[in-house]
């Protein structure tokens, strides 16, 4: 399903990104300079497809690659935290830099990686779109994940310290109930950044089937990330 806009003043079809009209150059929707990081962040949570336009239409996409580089910093405490329950080992100063490339570079490159394979799989479809669009837009899907950052890890450091990237003993045994608190709360941020990757593929495309096949994928994808990740 193409994801189109008609011009009010010649009826001309347009992709949905444009700005003016490609026949008469009629204006077809506001113009957006920059995005608005605060009003994002509201968005996201009360019209996550608005908040994807307002992406996708942003002219600037000021804030995506620090946004990004915060991201990847939880993911790499994510990577600490699950290397001892997937490996069975103990995290040692050795692996340390792995742990970095892959927490933060690798997580670049799998950002990189999904989105051209996004674009190809739209392209497919008849959906013209931009690179730097869908870029953009799966860097803030991954958003919650610094409120994560920011609110969440302090606390779980001044709990649990050192044991939270051990299993000997693991956190359940050190602090049982905030234990299953915080990861209770893990799982409703990831769960809101993949329904966040549906809303994000509905404002490339009005496709609900779509938005739900994107979904779907992205779990397997980043699932997958994570493992290779914690295995490699």
């Amino acid at each position: 399903m193409k994801n189109e806009i008609s011009c009010k003043n010649c009826s001309g079809k347009n992709p949905y990104f444009n700005l003016t009209c490609n026949n008469c150059s009629a204006y077809l929707r506001d113009r957006v300079y920059n995005i608005d990081i605060w009003n994002l962040q509201w968005k996201l949570i009360e019209s996550p497809v608005q908040a994807f336009k307002k992406i996708i239409f942003a002219e600037h996409k000021n804030l995506t690659i620090f946004s990004l580089f915060l991201i990847s910093l939880k993911i790499l405490i994510n990577l600490f935290i699950l290397f001892p329950w997937i490996s069975g080992e103990t995290i040692s100063f050795q692996i340390f830099p792995k742990f970095f490339l892959y927490g933060t570079f690798g997580f670049y490159f799998f950002i990189i990686l999904t989105s051209i394979i996004t674009k190809l799989i739209l392209g497919l479809f008849g959906n013209e779109t931009k690179l730097k669009d869908i870029f953009s837009s799966l860097v803030f899907v991954n958003f919650p994940h610094i409120y994560s950052l920011i609110f969440l890890f302090p606390i779980e450091i001044l709990i649990f310290g050192s044991y939270l990237f051990s299993t000997e003993p693991s956190p359940f045994l050190v602090n049982e109930f905030p234990a299953y608190i915080i990861v209770i709360l893990e799982i409703i941020i990831l769960l809101h950044t993949i329904f966040l990757s549906g809303a994000g593929t509905y404002a490339f495309t009005k496709s609900k089937i779509s938005a739900l096949i994107f979904a779907v994928i992205y779990t397997i994808l980043l699932s997958a990330y994570f493992y290779l990740s914690t295995y490699i």
